[in-house]
C-alpha cells in the first residue's frame, strides 16, 4: 500500500525476552522497516544511545539494508524533494 515505517534505535537494543525488542528485531529481519531514528528531542533529557542497537544490526542484518535504513532511504527523500523544488521553481 506504499506505507513506510520508522523505528527507534532504542526499541531494538533491549533484552531478547522483552516483547518490544523481539517484535522490532523480527520486523527488521523481515525487511519491513525503512528508517531508523533516535527519537532524540534534546541531548540533556534523551541522549541518542544507539550502541546496543548498532551491535545487533551489524550481527543480524545485511550491510546494504543497514545503510538503507540508517541514511540511504532518507537521502532519497531529500533528493526527491530537492528535485521537486527545482522543477517547481522552473530550473
Amino acid at each position: 500500500m506504499g506505507a513506510e515505517l520508522q523505528m527507534n534505535y532504542r526499541s531494538i537494543g533491549g533484552k531478547w525476552y522483552h516483547e518490544t525488542p523481539r517484535w522490532c528485531r523480527y520486523m527488521l529481519k523481515e525487511g519491513n522497516i525503512q528508517y531508523l531514528g533516535t527519537d532524540m528531542h534534546n541531548v540533556k533529557e534523551r541522549r541518542p544511545d544507539v550502541t546496543g542497537a548498532e551491535a545487533w544490526l551489524k550481527k543480524h542484518l545485511d550491510l546494504s539494508y543497514i545503510k538503507a535504513i540508517t541514511y540511504g532511504n532518507a537521502e532519497k527523500i531529500l533528493a526527491y524533494r530537492n528535485m521537486e523544488k527545482r522543477r517547481k521553481d522552473g530550473e
